[in-house]
């Protein structure tokens, strides 16, 4: 089970999470090293799961997280978009509650 507050995280950090999964997967063959390789499939499971609970969001849902998983902070998002930074947090939370709620359920 996912709480927001670690698919929030996930969000946020999402090309630092997709970096390092990726960097290494192609760099490093880890043996005897189960600490790491379970640690790296679940960064790489949560991202997943953003990624497949994309559909219930709503198109400016998807917009917001999408430019945020891209490095972008809330107030950059705010000032491309154009809307207020309230609204730009009220996206991201109702996202994150509809993220959480599909993986869980």
């Amino acid at each position: 089970m996912y709480t927001s507050r670690q698919i929030r995280y996930a969000i946020e950090r999402y090309q630092e999470i997709l970096s390092v999964v990726e960097f290494s997967t192609s760099h490093f063959q880890p043996q005897n090293h189960v600490d790491n390789k379970n640690g790296m499939a679940e960064a790489l499971c949560i991202i997943s799961d953003i990624d497949l609970a994309f559909k219930v969001l709503t198109a400016r849902q998807r917009l917001v997280v999408s430019l945020i998983k891209q490095g972008y902070a809330p107030s950059d998002v705010s000032h491309k978009l154009n809307l207020s930074l309230a609204t730009i947090k009220f996206h991201m939370s109702s996202a994150v509650y509809r993220i959480v709620d599909y993986l869980n359920n």
